[in-house]
């Protein structure tokens, strides 16, 4: 049987952390290979928030380090989030607004964010894909997992039991 980690880039983007919100800006952002994807999720789980209006933004870039981060934010029409009521276990779809999904200051929220590889600028070779957010301060907890999904190579091959 095939399994999520055999087929899908699973990649601990952010790991559970106070926030520090001069270091998640779109320039120290970390960003992810699309290179051999179709499609990347963002899920994002904020802890005790204090802010009532952060930012997140996609960016593309030429490189994981954020080698010439593009200027202007990717396309979002919309995302996932239990913001109304965290008790529910079930997302709702929300407009974003300006390429832009606006975390609030409810505690224990996800928000899940999804980017095409279509929407990267191939020809100037940008691969890359990462988050911005902005408004945030240290007293803010948050993780961030990212989901590499429809591979466009197979996946690692299924792992066979040698002594049977």
């Amino acid at each position: 049987m095939q399994t999520i980690a055999q087929n899908f880039g699973i990649v601990n983007y952010l790991p559970p952390v106070d926030a520090n919100g001069s270091s998640l800006s779109k320039s120290n952002a970390a960003f992810v290979n699309m290179a051999g994807y179709n499609k990347v999720t963002f899920i994002i789980t904020a802890g005790a928030m204090t802010e009532a209006s952060v930012l997140v933004k996609g960016y593309q870039a030429k490189g994981a380090s954020g080698s010439s981060v593009a200027s202007t934010a990717l396309g979002i029409s919309h995302y996932w989030t239990n913001v109304a009521s965290t008790s529910t276990a079930l997302l709702t779809r929300t407009a974003a607004a300006s390429s832009t999904v606006t975390m609030t200051s409810v505690n224990n929220a996800t928000y899940v964010i999804e980017f095409d590889a279509k929407q990267l600028n191939a020809t100037s070779n940008f691969d890359y894909i990462g988050l911005g957010i902005t408004g945030i301060s240290a007293a803010a907890l948050m993780g961030i997992t990212a989901i590499l999904h429809e591979a466009r190579y197979a996946g690692d091959p299924m792992i066979s039991n040698a002594s049977a």
